[in-house]
């Protein structure tokens, strides 16, 4: 289930427009972090900390299999790997300021408006990837959406301008 909800706040020439979206319900592959937390059987990469919980004959209770030395330690498919997805993004928001028509009517204007944008600025979530939207580039097709596989986070941009009318 997804939604979002935007709303426009404005009093003397100042606006302030906000847009949230969210994602419920939504379950990821993050197969990416079986392959970076176990180093993937290779030697050339540090493990995460999650696999000192690893499966031992005294540590029974857990999700980490047993480390084994010249193996991947549990980098193969799993369900341990589906995490709940769910977020809640501060998809856009944008403050401006349009001069008073008085102002902007000498200039034989009519109108002027600065602002400012932000996108992507806050994300809500319990994921424990980099960004719960997600999808992989190399598999079949060039969109594999729910599937995290070192997939970069989106960017968050902040831009600003202005806009004239003649």
């Amino acid at each position: 289930m997804d939604g979002g909800i935007t709303n426009t706040f404005s009093y003397k020439g100042i606006s302030l427009s906000v847009l949230f979206n969210g994602v419920f319900g939504n379950k990821i592959n993050f197969y990416g972090v079986g392959r970076y937390s176990s180093a993937n059987g290779r030697f050339e990469d540090n493990q995460t900390v999650d696999q000192l919980a690893a499966w031992t004959s005294t540590n029974t209770v857990t999700n980490v299999p047993e480390a084994r030395l010249f193996y991947n330690n549990g980098a193969q498919s799993s369900s341990r790997f589906i995490l709940d997805g769910s977020f809640v993004r501060l998809r856009t928001v944008t403050l401006s300021y349009s001069l008073p028509k008085t102002l902007i009517n000498k200039a034989k204007l009519t109108n002027v408006r600065l602002f400012v944008t932000g996108q992507n600025l806050l994300t809500f979530t319990k994921y424990a990837g980099w960004d719960p939207e997600v999808n992989a580039d190399y598999i079949v097709s060039n969109i594999a959406q729910g599937y995290d596989f070192y997939t970069a986070p989106q960017a968050r941009t902040i831009t600003g301008g202005i806009n004239i009318g003649f």
